[in-house]
């Protein structure tokens, strides 16, 4: 006669046995990213206290002492990289199976599947981000942290460059539509030989239509006998005004929705993140330079004024922060001007406001 109660107990101890591997293998890996998580940081504390220490210069009696200390900090970035590429290669390839992530697995699939265990699953993400739970210390990270970055906006009210934007100018007459005389006088503008924008900029239209186009504008610096992008914006003018401004690095290149580029693609930014914030703060200064130059009876003057006022960004990479006496800080130049129109100089970094 054969028995059946040793068959269901050898499954369920084999089963047992495999899930407390796998287990251990979660943990394992959870307990590997979280060293190269730490290492990570080790290594970025000490590449920016190296890049801060060649900042900070050396005085002509101390140049070996300086030599020294910048081998040794070079050594132990080096060691750093090394260690956490060596822990980094022992990470699985994939996430370890458990019972948690398994059954979280499925519930993230159900939840993008079923209407209803949708709403459940937005709720419980909504729950983990603000339960209180203490760590091993009794403290409540997450809580802290999201009062922090409330409380952070009543801590120091800061002045934004918001202008009011201005209403294009409009006629009843076709033949003087003031898109028409924007083109025009853009061309005479650039075009013209004798014009002092000639040999400093260099503009191409990208898209062109009735009452609307964009135009890409080159500020060209001389380095002595060659000349060189310094940037490279485009202008959206939408009735005979600027309308917006986006800033990409010289060597890339405009995205576009359709492969025979007639739509450009807005939403695609810089690769780089110097060029995003300069979209950022260009669009305030083109509203601020609007706001104070914009004429229906004069588009010329319009056209160079708002044009002389964005070649002055060119000085970013060669002026000092007023505050900090700096060209670089974090790897960012100051490109906050307090007052572009009538001060070229008087410009900050974003972390000395």
């Amino acid at each position: 006669m054969i028995q059946g109660g040793s068959g269901p107990s050898s499954i369920q101890q084999a089963n047992q046995q495999l899930a407390n591997s796998l287990d251990k293998q979660f943990v394992e890996a959870h307990r590997r990213v979280e060293r190269c998580l730490l290492m990570l940081k080790s290594l970025r504390s000490q590449v920016l206290s190296t890049h801060s220490a060649i900042n900070e210069g050396f005085n002509e009696t101390d140049f070996e002492d300086f030599k020294n200390r910048i081998k040794r900090d070079s050594q132990l970035i080096s060691d750093a990289y090394d260690n956490l590429e060596n822990e980094a290669k022992q990470l699985p390839a994939t996430t370890p199976l458990s019972n948690p992530v398994d059954l979280l697995n499925r519930f993230m699939l159900d939840g993008h599947v079923d209407l209803t265990m949708y709403k459940t699953y937005l709720k419980s993400i909504e729950g983990a981000n603000w339960v209180i739970e203490k760590d091993d210390k009794g403290q409540t990270p997450n809580l802290a942290l999201y009062l922090l970055e409330f409380l952070r906006g009543f801590s120091r009210r800061r002045a934004h460059g918001f202008q009011e934007k201005q209403l294009p100018y409009t006629i009843s007459s076709v033949e003087k539509n003031p898109q028409r005389e924007f083109e025009t006088s853009l061309q005479e503008l650039v075009g013209s030989k004798n014009s002092p924008y000639a040999r400093r900029c260099q503009v191409k239209f990208l898209e062109r239509s009735t009452l609307n186009c964009a135009i890409e504008l080159k500020i060209m610096q001389p380095a002595g006998n060659h000349v060189y992008v310094a940037l490279k914006m485009m202008f959206l003018i939408n009735n005979g005004t600027f309308d917006y401004v986006q800033f990409i690095a010289p060597h890339e290149e405009w995205s576009y929705l359709d492969s025979a580029k007639h739509q450009l693609d807005l939403s695609a930014e810089s690769r780089y993140h110097l060029y995003r914030r300069l979209t950022v703060y260009g669009n305030l200064y083109l509203m601020s330079s609007v706001a104070i130059y914009m004429s229906a009876a004069d588009p010329k003057n319009t056209i160079g004024n708002v044009i002389q006022i964005f070649t002055r960004l060119v000085a970013i990479f060669e002026t000092q922060c007023k505050v900090c006496k700096k060209i670089l800080k974090d790897f960012m130049p100051p490109i906050i001007f307090t007052d572009i129109i009538r001060n070229a100089k008087s410009i900050i970094h974003e972390s000395c406001r």
